[in-house]
């Protein structure tokens, strides 16, 4: 069966979101070295701080390259249009979708605009995904041919 083109702007925007957090984990490895060294010629930080840093920066980017991982699968499987991944991704996004709302809660309490704009797109983008990926046409497409 065809592709929709939903489902491939969709794998397209996991495989973006994993590149783009493999990337940010290259920088903090890269990052925090960087100033560890620079950070361990000063007389006042020395070596042990610096070493303490870039340990930081190191797992940071271990840390981040294990949801680049999940969305580069997760990419891989909406591509080829496995049911496992349009069921991943509908989960994810209901737990984006609670997470957004708690955000927008917190927001519209604290008078903080930018956040209710932020929230806002971040559950209007969860609750499109939804609504998408739970089309019968869509799900059609992910049934095994036969």
């Amino acid at each position: 069966m065809e592709r929709p083109s939903g489902v491939t702007v969709l794998a397209l925007f996991e495989f973006f979101i994993a590149i783009f957090l493999v990337l940010f984990a290259l920088a903090s490895a890269l990052g925090a070295n960087a100033l560890g060294v620079f950070l361990a010629r000063t007389r006042e930080m020395g070596t042990p701080g610096a070493a303490i840093f870039a340990g930081a920066g190191m797992m940071l980017a271990l840390i981040l390259l294990i949801p680049a991982l999940l969305f580069c699968v997760l990419g891989f499987g909406l591509w080829n249009l496995r049911n496992w991944a349009r069921i991943a991704t509908i989960v994810l996004a209901v737990l984006g979708a609670i997470g957004a709302s708690m955000g927008l809660l917190l927001a519209v309490t604290h008078f903080r605009m930018f956040g209710v704009m932020a929230s806002s797109m971040r559950l209007g983008i969860d609750l499109l995904v939804l609504w998408y990926l739970s089309q019968p046409y869509v799900a059609r497409s992910f049934q095994p041919a036969g």
